[in-house]
C-alpha cells in the first residue's frame, strides 16, 4: 500500500498548480484547499482494512477470475462464425456487421455477458461494501480533520478543489489533513453494526469507485502484486 497515494492522486483531475506539489505546513493568506477524496482515501487505515478484507472475502473473489476467463471464452466461441476472414479472431469490423445485420449471434452474445456481469457483480458485492463501509468511517471524519488543521494553522477558509480554477501548491492541505484523519480515525472496521440494513450513500459508492480504481493503476506498475478490484453492485443505490 505504500505506493497507493501515488497512483490515487494520477487519477484525480486537479489543477497543475495543486499537482506540481504538496506543503503539509503551508498556508496562503489564511486560504487553503483542500482534495477530500485525496485525504480521505490515503488514511492508513484503509489498507489495513483492505487486506482484511481480501481475506476474509477470499472465497468469493477466487471466484472472479475463472468466471471472467469462462465468458471470454464463451464469447469467443459465440462470435467464431463472425470470423468471415478466417484469420482465427473477430475484429471489431465484423462485429459491428454482425450488429447491423442483426446476427442472432449477437443477442447470445449479450445475454451471456449480461449472465456473467451480475454473477461477477452478487461475487464482488461483499468485498464492496465491505470497503465502503470503512471508507465511510473515515469519511464521517473529514470534516472534523479540516476543521482542526485549519484551526491549528490559523487558516479562515478552506476550498474543495471541485470548483478550484487556481491556487498556489502552498495552499494545499491535504496532507495535512490526512495526517489528522490518521489520527482521529487510526483503525476502521469492515463489517456494519447491521450489515443487512446499511446501504452506503452516493458519493460513499464512488469514493469507493476511486480507491478500486487506484489499486487498479497501483497493481499495473511494475513490481506490484495484483489487487483485488470489484466493482459496485448495479443493484446498490443511494441511502444510509
Amino acid at each position: 500500500m505504500k505506493s497507493f497515494k501515488m497512483a490515487l492522486l494520477a487519477g484525480l483531475v486537479v489543477p497543475a498548480a495543486i499537482a506540481a506539489g504538496t506543503q503539509a505546513n503551508a498556508q496562503v493568506a489564511g486560504f487553503a484547499v483542500s482534495d477530500p477524496t485525496g485525504a480521505i482515501l490515503s488514511v492508513k487505515a484503509l489498507g489495513v482494512a483492505h487486506d482484511q478484507i481480501v481475506t476474509a472475502h477470499k472465497a468469493e473473489l477466487d471466484q472472479v477470475a475463472p468466471r471472467v476467463a469462462a465468458l471470454q471464452a464463451q464469447v469467443e466461441a459465440l462470435t467464431a462464425p463472425l470470423d468471415t476472414n478466417k484469420d482465427k479472431k473477430v475484429s471489431p469490423e465484423e462485429y459491428s456487421a454482425a450488429v447491423a445485420a442483426k446476427n442472432p449471434i449477437v443477442e447470445k452474445v449479450r445475454a451471456a455477458q449480461q449472465t456473467a456481469q451480475t454473477e461477477i457483480a452478487k461475487l464482488n458485492e461483499p468485498s464492496f461494501m465491505a470497503q465502503a463501509w470503512a471508507i465511510q468511517q473515515v469519511a464521517q471524519k473529514y470534516d472534523e480533520a479540516v476543521k482542526s488543521v485549519a484551526t491549528a494553522k490559523n487558516i479562515n477558509f478552506v476550498m474543495g478543489m471541485d470548483s478550484l480554477q487556481f491556487a498556489q501548491p502552498a495552499a494545499d492541505i491535504t496532507s495535512a489533513v490526512t495526517a489528522q484523519l490518521n489520527i482521529s480515525v487510526p483503525t476502521v472496521t469492515i463489517t456494519p453494526p447491521t450489515p443487512d440494513k446499511w446501504q452506503p450513500s452516493q458519493s460513499i459508492i464512488q469514493l469507493t469507485q476511486v480507491y478500486f480504481e487506484a489499486l487498479q493503476r497501483q497493481a499495473q506498475q511494475p513490481g506490484q502484486a495484483p489487487a483485488a478490484t470489484p466493482a459496485a453492485p448495479a443493484k446498490k443505490q443511494q441511502g444510509r
